[in-house]
């Protein structure tokens, strides 16, 4: 979550005509962890937005101001256009929607209840694509060519805790975290608790026997109730370490296998359930 302070300090540059400048690392969508898979995105864009902005765009940031402050389910949006041809080209479109309204970069204030405040023009396919990089799971960000976008929330998140720092969860913690979800991995092993293979992540080192679990806080989520995953795999339960959705994660844990992933997944999740995790793990 960004914090109020460096909202405030952008609104206060714009005040007195000068140039915000923010370090990428209190931006979350632009610090290097959030940004180690983007094939887009670099932490140069949040200077080039910020040198565009003018007075005009007040609004969105002291709208994003006041939903930090009570906790709203609000983000505050960015529009990064890297190719300003290929974003207003004609044949540039999808769903009729056309090319986008506006080629320049640009931040915006957008909330569940689909209020978007921004300086710059948008149209239907903005705003689609402004809707769909918040409010959630960010998605279709990359769909047309020369621009895409990213957010940050402005509530608190929640956390999901991912026991075992195998393979799987190497992808689990990147989905979590699109989700907007923090994440937190436990393991025993070094080689594999790392910086480089959990970038986003608190990590906690336990012993051999995982008998010193009391460093980990429960963490329940209940966001949409059913499934909780633990090192990459599903139980079903009433006692349950992290509830998240079910949909978006299992769609993205199953693309990790291919063609096949379905079968595959229920496979493994058979294994589980039948009492051979140990297995399972090694699949």
């Amino acid at each position: 979550m960004i914090a109020e302070s460096t909202l405030q300090g952008i609104v206060d540059a714009l005040k007195a005509g000068q140039t915000p400048s923010v370090d990428p690392e209190l931006v979350p969508c632009f610090s290097a962890a959030a940004l180690a898979h983007s094939p887009i995105i670099r932490q140069e864009h949040l200077a080039q937005i910020l040198a565009g902005l003018t007075q005009d765009d007040i609004p969105a940031l002291e709208r994003a101001i006041a939903s930090l402050r009570v906790n709203d389910q609000a983000w505050l949006g960015f529009k990064i256009v890297y190719d300003a041809q290929a974003c207003m080209r004609p044949d540039n479109q999808s769903f009729d929607l056309g090319p986008s309204e506006d080629d320049k970069s640009t931040l915006f204030f957008a909330n569940e209840a689909k209020d978007i405040v921004c300086s710059r023009p948008w149209n239907k396919r903005d705003r689609k694509q402004m809707l769909d990089c918040t409010r959630g799971p960010s998605m279709h960000v990359d769909q047309f060519e020369g621009v895409t976008w990213c957010s940050v929330p402005l509530f608190s998140t929640q956390r999901v805790v991912i026991y075992g720092a195998g393979e799987v969860s190497t992808f689990l913690e990147r989905y979590c975290q699109d989700c907007g979800f923090d994440t937190l991995v436990i393991d025993d092993d070094p080689a594999f608790l790392t910086q480089e293979r959990f970038p986003a992540s608190e990590r906690v080192f336990v012993n051999a026997d995982w008998s010193d679990l009391s460093k980990v806080e429960r963490v329940h989520m209940g966001s949409d109730g059913e499934a909780c995953y633990l090192g990459g795999f599903l139980r079903i339960g009433a006692d349950r370490d992290a509830n998240i959705d079910p949909f978006h994660v299992n769609r993205k844990v199953m693309s990790c296998f291919g063609p096949d992933a379905r079968e595959i997944s229920n496979n493994i999740l058979g294994m589980v359930i039948d009492g051979y995790a140990a297995e399972a793990a090694d699949c």
